[in-house]
């Protein structure tokens, strides 16, 4: 290969990280289509590779979004709409404070 055709295929590189993450996104979704009893060790190693540089390098963009698990139940998931990484959630129910936590407001016009 003549030196000007590599230096073009290195410059065609996107200097944009989330093009780099979409990239790298599919280089995931092709090698996930591997079943797990069909990887070898080295395989594996290559996938937690690409998946530890999309967790790394992606700027996520963390959204929840309510997924059904059954017709009369869903679940709240957290994913970044970037990398489609998904996330831990943890609900925390919110509690109300005790009634005497805040004084009542003093909403004489007396100042």
């Amino acid at each position: 290969m003549d030196p000007i055709h590599v230096t073009k295929m290195y410059t065609d590189i996107p200097k944009d990280q989330n093009a780099n993450i979409n990239e790298m996104y599919k280089v995931l979704s092709i090698l996930s289509s591997v079943l797990l009893k069909d990887r070898n060790h080295d395989y594996t190693h290559i996938v937690n590779c690409v998946e530890e540089y999309i967790t790394t390098y992606c700027e996520h963009n963390l959204v929840y979004d309510l997924i059904d698990i059954t017709p009369d139940s869903s679940k709240t998931i957290k994913y970044c709409t970037k990398c489609y990484r998904t996330f831990a959630f943890n609900y925390c129910p919110i509690v109300s404070p005790p009634n005497d936590a805040f004084p009542p407001l003093d909403v004489s016009s007396d100042n």
